[in-house]
């Protein structure tokens, strides 16, 4: 008995499916070929019913052409598949490796601080800083699971708007005096 080590091309479907490719490259006649492809289709169809409407079939002739190394000759559905555009990997996102002095806040918060000094109304501003200190009260809140005192946020607002933003008055109290939702008052599944 002889075991066969040469590497599977595509997992998903198994050691099997890709000796029916081969053997379907050995194939000389076109229409046995084509007969033998489809039954491979229908094969890799029943191992991987998610791709089972009409748009994504077409991904099972990709990855047919794929494993066969593109060299099999039959009649694609599609079109026949060119390897550029079956291999074609997306565009990395780019991702903002900033640092954030504050990690507990988040970035959205830092930003929203930012877009808060630009606000020229002062009552805007004030309700602003409020809504902020709350949104801080939270994030610290989930990030540290102790609450935060009221001059700890007011330091941070200013540093962090580099004084822009002032929370010297009477209603930046209020935001503290509430006490923070927490798990134990979400209402318990009934088993």
């Amino acid at each position: 008995m002889t075991i066969n080590t040469s590497p599977i091309i595509m997992p998903d479907y198994g050691r099997n499916v890709q000796n029916m490719i081969e053997h379907a490259l050995t194939i000389e006649d076109a229409q046995q070929r084509q007969q033998c492809a489809d039954t491979i289709i229908k094969t890799m169809t029943k191992l991987h019913p998610e791709f089972n409407n009409e748009e994504q079939k077409r991904i099972y002739y990709d990855h047919l052409a794929l494993m066969s190394g593109f060299r099999l000759d039959i009649q694609y559905p599609y079109g026949t598949p060119q390897q550029d555009n079956v291999l074609l990997q997306p565009d990395k996102l780019p991702y903002n490796q900033g640092n954030i002095q504050y990690r507990y806040y988040g970035r959205v918060l830092m930003t929203m601080i930012v877009e808060a000094t630009k606000e020229t109304d002062p009552e805007k501003q004030k309700e602003l800083s409020k809504r902020i200190a709350y949104r801080m009260r939270l994030s610290h809140h989930v990030w540290n699971k102790e609450s935060v005192d009221e001059q700890q946020v007011k330091e941070d607002i200013v540093h962090i708007s580099g004084g822009k933003l002032n929370c010297d008055f009477p209603e930046f109290h209020s935001v503290f005096s509430d006490p923070l939702p927490s798990a134990s008052n979400k209402k318990k599944k009934k088993k």
